[in-house]
């Protein structure tokens, strides 16, 4: 290989990179993910916390540094074996810097590629711009970052898959601007039968169609999109396609810019005046005085002498309301920005359609228009330009966003958002692509208490005595609120003061709540009528409101309001939160509420019901007003035609007014039969048990289908409460009945086969059984007794260790039930199903990414989703991220441990105490222990479904076992899985080391046999060979004493992401080595298991080792020491453990920062993370947490 060659990255596809002919082996997705992140920044300093943060997120493993450190060395010698004097992979100071010519990633040649065709197609040159985009094109390979994971390569992935579509788009836009309709219609309808909601493509469709004859097939692509829209949604299409359905309907003349396509349409040159004075609004006055910003401020204007150098930047700003963002941005820009010009503008005013007639109906032409102007007045000087309140940004300012954003890369261009904190997931994703580009998040957290002092001293003109200074900590760190409390103060009608010093009496400070509450209702009366009403009707609406409901019920426009409602937020009564209105004080609410007459109140709120519903809010908040009136003819109405909405959206809700409505007397007898079937359903869904009601509807109903429900579902409540057996039965009996339809019959089929494989029948017989029931169930096209039997098929291909035909199984499965509301559940089990049978296959990262769908499922559903949250514990456990494991488990119930309830992968109750008791026993907690085993003793192991999710649990009393009697009784209590008849899909492998360490460890030869057998027979199963094989080599390299053996079987481990078993593994062959006599192979291969098991604190077996390695002659110096005992602290990275250490040690942040060559700003954000993971509220009392735990740790 010629070590000059140029290296040369993929980015459109699997990550690949090459010298000259030759390719680069970049080794596991991780490293590959990491080099991703390099080659995206290339030629920039990409920090440590960078990488940490866009491999692993909010939840990176506790070794995350030094595991990035290995990457690094590895890439390195991949990158540059020759070691040239110029490093490939340089590191600056603490980032590290990727340098590669530009022209030499393909991503960057796409958007190259990219504009260009945009240029070409503003200047007229179809041909040169349809060559641009098909270069483009073929750049591609798959998918963008194709196989690796992590919030890095997702958010490029899912930025360069939209711009990618976008390219496709062009592409049939350029075929069709040079009339070659049929080429453009082949080339569209791929893009909209991948991408159906997609509505610019499917605009473009419309007129290629139209323009090939084909009006009535543009038609019946608009109106398919409608249909879609309105049942997925409840929405109809955008402005710009309903506007283009006009021009075809009415045979009018099209173009491609009809549907605003905007691609680098040329923007006349135009006064500059006109447009920015629209854009602009007025700069905010900078704050009399700004504390605690010290550090911020200081990098805001650095970053500004940076802009007049020529260098744009990207900073994200977030806080919650009243923090001080938009002080903070006018205190930085008060001094004339360095002679750059400031821009000041809302996420309101970035694009606003209804003042720019040239932008009617026209979104992405607006956009174009808004990011050409920034474009033209940067060639000017240099530009800040501040966009205030991101989370109101509608889909035209995100797209600005992004744009300018890009922009900041090339152009003197600073470009600074504002955003409230707690916003929604689509404005996180906005945020997340800062970092694409370069840029920061600053997050602007509370101000420290002697901060608030300051700035209380500064407002009233003296100093705080010691009670008024305590009183201030209620502000929460604040200054909004402290200048609310300030305004209470001087309230009274007198502030005893001394010479210098304000000063309240304790008495006075007891009076402090009320005399706020009293400026409360002052402010209230000094209100508008207007705005009281308004305040009013805001009580109706809830603690949080949104100002379009809020309009409804007052039947006004939100415009209208827009003077009241600043008033009141003007008052202090309420906040904007970003999402919407919210009470300042919830007293005052209440207040407000108890003003009203009872029959009045109900009045109003049912009043507000209907407002709500004809304004088309969303069905929770309709039923919320619901529930505080008797329901009338309308709201049972209402409920008739919404209930399987609201049974989505809050069901429990649902349950409630169904009750109440089949309770009354105003519906007729077919609707309360057909509501009392919801009723029963939804109540089943969310795990109640309604078979008084089922049985109800059963007796009396003379509609097959509701019987057929009926059954079906009390046979589910008959197995919960253990009559498996009768279930069955019924199920048989059920399936005789002529009169039952052919979907419940073949529903009927499936779920015996499920009852089998819980009841513990043989797995050829349940194999039987599922086949028939899909045969039965393909032939009656019903969706949900398919994927049930499919799932059942899941079982047994799982319990064999057929894992590749299990994943088939389960991928049929989600792909017929779909995301459909009414199978929701079973899709929330074939998502648990997915993640096991992608753990069995170590595809660790994907059963992450299914794991995080089945709770994106779970909380759609809004019930005790317990199989969402252990399934999640269990991977978590293996992974060795123990803290997050435990985290997951405290979600579910405090009453989940009586309950039977047997999901597709794990009987929760059983698992969860047992994922609880097993970390418990390694960490050393003997209470947590003892308090998990009694609460798995109420599950008894009643059937052999039961003893398939026993393992954790055994695995706990024999920990438990073994420190109370000795190796021996550990060993024994084991034996369960030892037996092969002993359940049939518990996967035993993972324990079987464990047993074998122990025979070896007591001389039980036929243990030691037994488990040997057992491994083999667990490997010989597996298809393909993963986990049992990775076992099989473990137990026998074991029984051999094989050092190298052991060795290969924890990098096996380490490439995989089981951290838990490397841990164990490493400690096998430091003690092999150690025996063997090779000390210094067995000590670092020792130290290595330390680092890695004090990473999650498994304290028990590091003392078994200790132990062990002292009696083979490691010494105690030898051995490595380990950080204090904190709930919490396994979770923190070696940067926040290191910080945390140094706080303890009374360090303040300059010193921290100048002792690990940090920013100021990094040090404090770092130290918030630390105080957040280990739930402790103030620097001080982290200091006390470490402390006291070295000191008896």
């Amino acid at each position: 290989m010629a070590g000059s060659a140029a290296l040369r990255v993929q980015l459109l596809g699997p990550v690949r990179a090459w010298r000259g002919d030759d390719e680069i082996e970049l080794g596991s997705a991780r490293r590959r993910a990491v080099f991703a992140m390099l080659a995206l920044r290339a030629n920039e300093a990409v920090s440590l916390a960078e990488l940490v943060d866009g491999i692993w997120g909010e939840q990176p493993p506790a070794r995350a540094i030094g595991i990035l450190h290995t990457y690094i060395y590895d890439l390195r010698r991949a990158l540059d074996p020759t070691r040239d004097r110029q490093a490939v992979l340089a590191t600056v100071e603490s980032s590290y810097l990727l340098r590669l010519a530009p022209e030499h990633r393909d991503e960057h040649r796409f958007h190259e590629l990219h504009e260009l065709a945009r240029r070409h197609w503003g200047r007229g040159d179809l041909a040169a711009a349809l060559r641009a985009v098909d270069a483009a094109r073929a750049l591609w390979q798959g998918t963008a970052l194709q196989g690796l994971a992590g919030p890095f390569a997702e958010l490029h992935r899912a930025r360069l898959g939209e711009l990618r579509i976008t390219v496709a788009e062009h592409h049939g836009a350029l075929l069709l601007a040079r009339g070659d309709h049929s080429a453009a219609v082949r080339e569209l309808s791929d893009v909209v039968a991948a991408f159906p909601f997609r509505e610019t493509a499917r605009g473009l469709l419309m007129v290629a169609l139209n323009q090939d004859g084909r009006r009535d097939e543009a038609l019946d692509l608009y109106r398919e999109i409608e249909q879609m829209l309105r049942d997925a949604q409840g929405i109809e299409p955008g402005r710009q396609l309903r506007h283009l359905r006009q021009r075809v309907a009415g045979g009018e003349p099209i173009s491609v810019d009809d549907i605003g396509l905007g691609m680098g349409e040329p923007v006349p040159p135009t006064a500059i005046a006109g447009p920015l004075a629209r854009l602009g609004r007025a700069r905010p006055e900078p704050p009399d005085v700004l504390v605690g910003r010290d550090d911020e401020l200081s990098w805001l204007r650095s970053q500004l002498v940076r802009l007049g150098e020529g260098h744009g930047g990207c900073v994200w700003l977030e806080g919650e309301p009243g923090i001080g963002k938009t002080a903070l941005l006018a205190a930085a820009l008060a001094d004339s920005a360095n002679g750059s010009r400031v821009v000041w503008t809302s996420a309101d005013g970035l694009i606003d359609e209804r003042r720019d007639e040239a932008a009617a109906g026209s979104g992405s032409v607006a956009v174009d228009r808004a990011v050409a102007l920034v474009e033209r007045l940067c060639v000017e000087r240099p530009l800040v330009f501040v966009i205030d309140d991101l989370e109101r940004l509608d889909d035209a300012g995100t797209a600005v966003w992004h744009r300018l954003s890009r922009l900041t890369r090339r152009l003197p261009l600073l470009l600074l958002g504002a955003c409230q904190a707690g916003s929604t997931i689509e404005r996180k994703r906005v945020r997340d692509t800062v970092g694409a580009v370069g840029g920061r998040v600053l997050d602007i957290g509370p101000l420290a208490r002697a901060d608030l002092v300051r700035l209380a001293e500064h407002t009233l003109g003296v100093a705080c005595g010691p009670v008024l200074r305590d009183v201030l900590r209620v502000v929460a760190g604040n200054p909004a609120h402290v200048l609310q409390l300030l305004d209470a103060v001087r309230g009274f009608d007198t502030l005893p003061t001394a010479t210098s010093e304000a000063e309240l009496s304790q008495a006075w400070r007891h009076e402090l709540a009320a005399a706020q509450r009293r400026r409360g209702w002052a402010r209230f009366d000094a209100l508008t009528p207007r705005a009281q009403d308004v305040l009013r009707s805001a009580a109706l609406l809830g603690a949080k409101l949104d100002i379009a409901d809020l309009a409804a019920v007052l039947h006004s426009s939100a415009d209208d309001l827009l003077d009241a409602v600043q008033e009141v937020i003007s008052a202090r009564l309420m906040l904007d939160s970003g999402s919407g209105l919210a009470f300042s004080d919830q007293r005052l609410r209440q207040a407000l509420l108890a003003e009203w007459p009872p029959d009045r109140l109900a009045a109003a709120h049912r009043a507000a019901a209907a407002a709500l519903a004809g304004a088309g809010a969303a069905v929770e908040r309709v039923a919320g007003q619901l529930r505080a009136t008797p329901l009338d003819a309308w709201s049972v109405r209402w409920l008739l035609d919404n209930v399987e909405a609201l049974a989505t959206r809050d069901p429990g809700t649902a349950v409630e007014l169904v009750e109440r409505a089949v309770a009354g007397s105003l519906l007729a007898e077919r609707e309360r039969e057909a509501l009392a079937v919801r009723g029963v359903r939804l109540a089943h869904r969310l795990g109640r048990r309604p078979e008084r009601a089922a049985r109800s509807v059963l007796e009396t109903t003379g509609d097959p289908e509701h019987a057929g429900e009926m059954r079906w579902i009390l046979a589910q409540l008959d197995d919960d409460a253990g009559a498996t057996e009768k279930a069955i039965a019924d199920l048989l009996a059920a399936e005789a009945d002529p009169t039952v339809p052919d979907a419940w019959r073949a529903r009927y089929h499936a779920l015996r086969a499920r009852l089998e494989r819980v009841d513990g029948g043989d797995l050829d017989a349940l194999s039987r059984t599922a086949s028939a029931a899909l045969e039965q169930a393909t032939k009656a096209a019903d969706a949900a007794a398919i994927g049930s039997a499919l799932s059942s098929m899941w079982f047994v291909a799982t319990a064999r260790r057929d894992n590749a035909s299990a994943l088939r199984y389960v991928d049929k499965a989600l792909g017929v039930v779909g995301t459909a509301p009414e199978f929701l559940q079973l899709r929330l089990e074939l998502l648990s199903g997915r993640a096991a049978t992608l753990q069995n296959l170590d595809r660790l990262d994907e059963a992450s990414e299914a794991l995080a769908g089945m709770r994106a499922v779970a909380e759609r559903m809004r019930t005790s989703a317990s199989v969402a949250y252990v399934s999640l514990a269990v991977h978590h456990y293996w992974l060795g991220a123990w803290d997050e494991a435990l985290a997951a488990l405290t979600h579910l119930d405090a009453g989940g441990a009586a309950d039977r309830t047997v999901d597709l992968l794990v009987q929760a109750p059983l698992v969860r105490h047992g994922v609880a008791a097993v970390i418990a026993a390694r960490r050393g907690d003997a209470a947590s222990l003892w308090t998990h085993l009694r609460a798995a003793d109420a599950c008894p192991l009643i059937t052999v479904g039961d003893q398939d999710y026993s393992g954790f649990v055994l695995v706990a009393r024999a920990i438990e076992a073994g420190g109370r009697a000795g190796p021996r009784a550990e060993l024994s209590a084991l034996d369960p899985l030892l037996d092969l008849g002993y359940g049939r899909f518990i996967f035993r492998h993972q324990w079987l080391p464990r047993i074998m360490r122990l025979a070896l460890e007591t001389g039980d030869h036929t243990r030691v046999r037994a488990a040997a057998r057992v491994s083999e027979i667990e490997s010989e199963r597996e298809t393909p060979p993963t986990r049992a094989h990775a076992t099989e080599r473990w137990c026998r390299a074991l029984r051999d004493r094989d050092a190298d053996a052991l060795l290969a079987v924890g990098g096996y481990f380490a490439d995989v992401g089981r951290l838990v078993q490397r841990g164990e593994v490493l400690v096998d062959a430091a003690i092999v080595l150690a025996e063997l006599g090779k000390i210094d192979p067995a000590r670092r291969t020792f130290r290595e298991a330390m680092s890695v098991l004090g990473g999650f604190g498994a304290t028990t077996d590091i003392g078994r080792a200790q132990e062990r390695m002292r009696e083979l002659g490691v010494d105690e110096a030898d051995q490595p020491q380990f950080g204090p005992m904190v709930t919490g602290w396994h979770e923190l990275s070696d940067v926040e453990r290191r910080i945390a250490e140094l706080v303890a040690a009374g360090m303040s942040n300059p010193e921290i920062a100048a002792e690990l060559t940090l920013s100021r700003l990094a040090v404090q954000a770092q130290l918030s993370h630390v105080m957040r993971k280990l739930a402790v509220p103030s620097r001080d009392e982290l200091a006390k947490k470490i402390a006291d735990a070295l000191s008896t740790s």
